[in-house]
């Protein structure tokens, strides 16, 4: 969605450009600044591009990342080797949420075999429970954020 907008974004300005009776002049900061602006936009997609997120209390993988754990078996056919780590927000004891990561792991390990990806290359799935936020304000969207597996490649 974010590459999508940013697209359309650069598009329009392109249209604009070229209605123009004069050519503007572009200093080396607008250059920057549109340069640093576009790298950070693809290094934040192709950072969630290896987050599988889940549902409060469920490790199920829901459709809508199903579809990106499709691309994600290219990651796996690339890579040497990855690992899934598993990730849960605060909420719940230590002792479940280590659970719950690691049938999350094992939730994203199962859906990407079933999609192809090569079983040798898959480490042993691990859980770091609720050890790794990415977010910590104790709201509904930074919990979210947490309830994640990531697909780390080695």
């Amino acid at each position: 969605m974010k590459k999508l907008s940013l697209i359309s974004f650069l598009l329009m300005l392109l249209v604009f450009a070229g209605c123009a009776q004069k050519e503007p002049e572009v200093t080396n900061d607008a250059n920057d600044t549109a340069s640093s602006e576009t790298e950070e936009a693809v290094t934040n997609a192709a950072e969630d591009a290896n987050k599988i997120y889940f549902e409060y209390d469920s490790y199920e993988v829901t459709d809508e990342m199903k579809e990106k754990l499709k691309a994600a078996v290219l990651l796996v056919k690339d890579a040497p080797t990855i690992t899934l780590e598993g990730n849960t927000d605060e909420r719940g004891s230590d002792e479940y949420n280590q659970a719950l990561g690691l049938k999350r792991a094992k939730s994203v390990q199962d859906a990407l075999f079933a999609e192809g990806a090569d079983k040798s290359k898959i480490d042993a799935p691990i859980s770091l429970g609720e050890l790794n936020p990415v977010c910590e304000e104790e709201t509904e969207e930074c919990y979210a954020k947490n309830r994640r597996v990531e697909i780390k490649i080695k």
